[in-house]
């Protein structure tokens, strides 16, 4: 029995032996790995190390690149305007939005080109206007500056609310910015009568059927309310009132709209617009401030390339020299410039009468009928260019005077006549007549034929006469 417990007990021992190597050879065998791996992590930290030192080098013998910090003019205060920093260096920025201006974020942009560049400059937030940011990418030059839109705002308007005005003046309201994009077509623009656009009232009472439609001006920034002058001056007349007080208000659809931002219309000192209109109908006529007439074709575009020695004279027939016949002479068209004014009511139409044998024609001249070129412009000025084609005569030798008179009229019917003139009309002359016979003439001589180019005119019972030597 002794034996068998040594027995036991040496092959406990033998097993603790082998217990032991195996535990002993898995901890040489984990060291070595480990002392791998960490060896194998210095080294790559090594490389690392290398690599940011080579960068730091590159990047401290750099040249910094300037960055210029602009805003918009009045759009607010910047902490500072320049700074000049190398790769991923990092600065700050603050920007302080005026009251009538609101900040959307940061944007840079390539000086040279102007447009906006992206991954040279990381903000920690751009949507906020005191931001850190950092140069990721050098270059020469950049610019950043905070975007922002001015809020709308109502920057004037005219008529003055110290007077009365007559019905027919406009209302005309001036905007501080753009108040929708340019391209907008005016079935879809935001000035029309509405409560959540524009409301016009006389106390409480809607007068937006007395105003022609809005209409705001190319640059989005001018806005006119007109009033239709005679009707509106009806509705006074109708309640025995003196005058009426127009309040024009704006309602929450008047707001620019920037792809998903809108900017509503801000208060301020001129949001409240009150116009006086009196119960009185102007009795002042138009002023014809320059007029004539010639038979050189223009527009308005190229009225000033004609001279005055191209312009009619304002002469009658009888007081008519040679030269004054063919100055005044007409083929088959001619054509008429006016400039005129009327501040009360506007000018409506003009007329102008052609007399010739005692029988007179007249021709009407409108905006409605868009029979002229013409052109609207501040104060109640107004300019027109009118051709006015009367035919051919052909085969002419004796052509009787003609006569030509302009009415210009105003809204209200008040009128001006222009001053008259005279002018001779003829396509062809195909006569033949000898120098004796010319000589026959009291007043015709050979050496003033050869002065007015072989041709000359006369009066003869009434008729203006045309003979060209053939």
């Amino acid at each position: 029995m002794h034996k068998s417990n040594q027995i036991k007990s040496n092959q406990i021992k033998s097993n603790q032996i082998k217990s032991n190597s195996i535990i002993l050879l898995f901890s040489f065998l984990f060291c070595g790995i480990f002392l791998t791996l960490t060896s194998c992590k210095n080294f790559l930290n090594a490389a690392d190390v290398a690599e940011e030192i080579k960068e730091a080098i590159e990047i401290a013998n750099s040249t910094p690149t300037t960055i210029y910090i602009e805003a918009p003019k009045d759009s607010g205060t910047l902490s500072q305007t320049q700074v000049k920093v190398k790769r991923k260096e990092s600065f700050d920025l603050k920007f302080i939005p005026s009251d009538n201006w609101k900040f959307i974020t940061w944007e840079v942009f390539d000086p040279t080109t102007e447009t906006i560049v992206q991954d040279y400059i990381k903000f920690d937030d751009k949507t906020k206007t005191e931001v850190k940011a950092k140069l990721i990418k050098a270059a020469d030059k950049l610019i950043i500056r905070p975007k922002c839109l001015e809020l709308p705002a109502v920057l004037s308007y005219t008529p003055s609310s110290e007077s009365s005005y007559y019905t027919f003046t406009p209302i005309v309201i001036t905007f501080n910015r753009q108040m929708e994009n340019p391209d907008t077509p005016a079935a879809n623009s935001i000035f029309k009568y509405d409560a959540n656009n524009i409301s016009l009232k006389v106390d409480n009472t809607p007068v937006n059927d007395y105003f022609e439609d809005p209409v705001i001006d190319s640059t989005k920034t001018i806005l006119t309310l007109t009033p239709k002058g005679n009707e509106f001056l009806k509705f006074i007349n109708d309640r025995n009132l003196p005058y009426v007080d127009v309040n024009v208000s704006f309602g929450s659809a008047i707001a620019f709209q920037e792809d998903s931002l809108t900017l509503p219309l801000i208060k301020n000192d001129n949001s409240t617009i009150y116009v006086r209109y009196k119960g009185e109908r102007e009795t002042e006529p138009p002023k014809i401030v320059d007029y004539f007439v010639t038979n050189k074709p223009f527009t308005l575009a190229t009225v000033d390339s004609i001279s005055d020695e191209d312009k009619f004279l304002f002469k009658q027939w009888e007081n008519f020299t040679e030269e004054d016949g063919f100055r005044n002479c007409v083929s088959d068209s001619f054509y008429i410039y006016g400039y005129c004014n009327d501040i009360d009511s506007g000018i409506d139409s003009v007329q102008l009468s052609l007399t010739r044998e005692n029988k007179t024609e007249t021709y009407l001249y409108t905006r409605e009928k868009n029979n002229m070129e013409y052109e609207d412009l501040e104060n109640g000025y107004f300019k027109f260019c009118i051709n006015l084609a009367i035919g051919f005569i052909n085969q002419a030798t004796t052509i009787y005077y003609s006569d030509i008179e302009m009415i210009v009229t105003d809204k209200t019917g008040n009128e001006t006549k222009s001053k008259s003139l005279s002018y001779t009309n003829f396509n062809r002359i195909v006569s033949f007549i000898s120098s004796k016979t010319n000589n026959d003439k009291p007043g015709i001589t050979i050496e003033k034929l050869e002065m007015s180019q072989r041709k000359f005119l006369y009066v003869d019972g009434g008729r203006l006469v045309i003979v060209c030597i053939l």
